[in-house]
């Protein structure tokens, strides 16, 4: 009995990452796998503070605007936006004290998707036409 609940367990952890991978969007935007930012690169300007906030933008190697937004606590705060290397806009996003939360639009060329985030849990998502 022991060894089929083992199993079960197991496989509910594929489950998730089949789950995880199927949505993909960690893998594809990198953004959404850490909501503490770092300062440590290069590529990286502070523009502006404005009480605790600080006002961020990061480029792609190539020197093309990769994301922009804010920092509350070197933690991700209100909206973001993020570019492809060719400075397309690819996604709007919304952070609380590093959580993601509201809505968040990815933007795929002929449609959009809309994802809604409570206290950085997934609420439910939708695509636009």
């Amino acid at each position: 009995m022991l060894r089929k609940i083992c199993n079960f367990k197991l496989d509910m952890k594929y489950i998730f990452v089949f789950f995880l991978s199927f949505y993909g969007f960690s893998q594809d935007l990198p953004f959404l796998m850490d909501q503490k930012f770092s300062i440590k690169t290069n590529k990286l300007k502070i523009t502006e503070h404005h009480n605790q906030l600080k006002k961020v933008v990061e480029f792609h190697s190539n020197g093309v605007k990769a994301q922009e937004g804010y920092l509350k606590r070197d933690r991700l705060h209100g909206e973001w936006t993020y570019y492809n290397d060719a400075g397309e806009k690819i996604c709007i996003a919304n952070y609380n004290d590093g959580k993601k939360e509201g809505k968040w639009i990815f933007l795929f060329g002929d449609y959009l998707k809309e994802i809604e985030f409570s206290g950085n849990y997934f609420v439910k998502e939708v695509i636009l036409d």
